[in-house]
């Protein structure tokens, strides 16, 4: 996997992650007493921030229907319950259960939304230890968009590596995150979702489902069928720089690796 971070994003990124994690500690002290009221903060934080490339000034009460075409990355912790219970009593400022929980996602998933916040894609959802991110395919651009998507990809997960990992050990001792992620094609219809008082604008889609099935790897990105079908082809006369290696995402999804060349 070819290095893609760029020094300015490595240091927005170290930035946020510090930042977060700071935020995180001291918030934690302040937390045992209102974790209630923190998790309803929270539910209307997400619904505030969710977007949907195209379509950020969806009203609620529009009764056309949009279908657009669209490609979805979903990255997910993987293994987070063995994460969990590993190097349990040897973690530094009691960071267990909860806390470890509280302060390991509160980095994660703000400098994965940030990472890709870099491209063309949006995270419209937070998934608890993952996030799902949309990328709208314009004027049939697709496999200009799942190559962004890709190379996306791999900077998330070089901000796990380079990133987060080495400072979730240096200040509390806890073992190195891995992350899975999945991207998939498709069409989808973009709709609100939820009951009175509370909804949001999902993207309903199969390639949420596929995505997801995808992001099984440790560390590695899988495309689904429907996103290797548009990875952009060789030229007459060019050599061919990556090639695709058949893998199996979960429940025996047909996926795709991306290999380098030498």
């Amino acid at each position: 996997m070819k290095e893609r971070l760029k020094a300015s994003e490595i240091e927005i990124i170290t930035v946020l992650a510090k930042d977060r994690m700071d935020d995180a500690e001291a918030k934690w002290g302040r937390a045992k007493d209102t974790i209630l009221k923190l998790a309803a903060d929270g539910r209307e934080l997400a619904k505030a921030m969710t977007q949907i490339p195209g379509y950020e000034l969806l009203e609620e009460d529009d009764e056309k229907v949009h279908v657009d075409d669209f490609i979805v990355l979903v990255a997910d912790l993987r293994q987070s319950t063995k994460h969990l219970l590993t190097n349990y009593g040897a973690c530094k400022k009691e960071a267990t259960e909860l806390k470890r929980v509280f302060i390991e996602t509160s980095i994660l998933l703000p400098c994965l939304a940030q990472t890709i916040k870099f491209s063309s894609g949006k995270v419209t959802e937070y998934l608890g230890d993952g996030i799902l991110a949309i990328y709208r395919i314009a004027d049939g651009k697709a496999r200009k968009v799942v190559l962004e998507a890709h190379t996306t990809a791999e900077k998330c997960i070089e901000v796990v590596e380079k990133i987060i990992n080495p400072m979730i050990k240096e200040d509390y001792n806890l073992p190195p995150l891995e992350i899975g992620i999945g991207i998939a094609k498709a069409p989808g219809i973009v709709n609100w979702v939820g009951i009175p008082g509370f909804k949001i604008p999902k993207v309903f889609s199969q390639a949420v489902f596929y995505a997801s099935k995808c992001a099984g790897g440790k560390n590695e990105i899988l495309l689904a069928k429907s996103a290797e079908a548009v990875w952009p082809t060789v030229k007459s006369g060019e050599k061919a720089v990556v090639g695709m290696k058949k893998r199996k995402g979960r429940d025996d999804i047909d996926a795709y690796i991306v290999e380098y060349l030498k």
